[in-house]
């Protein structure tokens, strides 16, 4: 009677040092194993990271693109779990700057009338613009920089600091100081708006 053939199974966690290698290589099938590996982690992730399905969906596609296009940067094989994760919570951060502002779902909208007339509201936002425009203007040019990259095009605080190869900490004090003075010239125009 011939002896069954023993194979020996590796773990995931064997296997995907092998697998990076083969999709750092181009095998698609190796790089669709690990995204189905490592998807429903991240996706938990991003859930409790923007309390939104669907959003959390996005980030999680996003990352794995990211994963891909930059797969040869990784230099360790079994760091990729972590570096993943910090592809991932870059991306939940810009959606997160970008939710900044709360709005009123339109369903909601519908019961509340605004005695002001599309005109008057049309120069209040213009005004602001304005204001704001003015204020962007006034800053220094290292400010400019910072603001823009930071608030225009969602990057991070390291990622401005590469940019412009200046220290993290400047960049975070001078992103703090900007915030401030934004938030002083809004209660500023609002008092303007109640006078009026």
């Amino acid at each position: 009677m011939d002896k069954p053939e023993i194979r020996i199974v590796r773990s995931d966690r064997q296997a995907l040092p092998e697998l990076i290698d083969r999709a750092r290589h181009g095998e698609e099938t190796s790089f669709a194993e690990i995204v189905r590996r490592f998807r429903p982690s991240l996706l938990r992730r991003a859930t409790a990271i923007l309390k939104d399905g669907h959003l959390a969906e996005d980030v999680v596609q996003e990352t794995f693109l990211d994963a891909h296009k930059n797969l040869t940067q990784l230099k360790h094989n079994a760091a990729f779990a972590a570096w993943t994760v910090r592809i991932l919570v870059k991306h939940c951060d810009r959606i997160r700057r970008k939710k900044t502002e709360i709005s009123t779902p339109p369903d909601r909208m519908a019961g509340i009338k605004d005695n002001r007339t599309d005109n008057t509201q049309l120069l209040e936002k213009s005004a602001a613009k304005s204001e704001i425009l003015r204020f962007f203007a006034k800053l220094a040019n290292l400010d400019q920089s910072i603001a823009e990259f930071y608030f225009d095009k969602g990057k991070s605080q390291k990622e401005i600091a590469d940019t412009l190869k200046i220290p993290l900490h400047t960049v975070k004090n001078r992103i703090k100081r900007v915030r401030r003075n934004l938030g002083k010239m809004r209660d500023q125009f609002e008092t303007q708006l109640r006078v009026a």
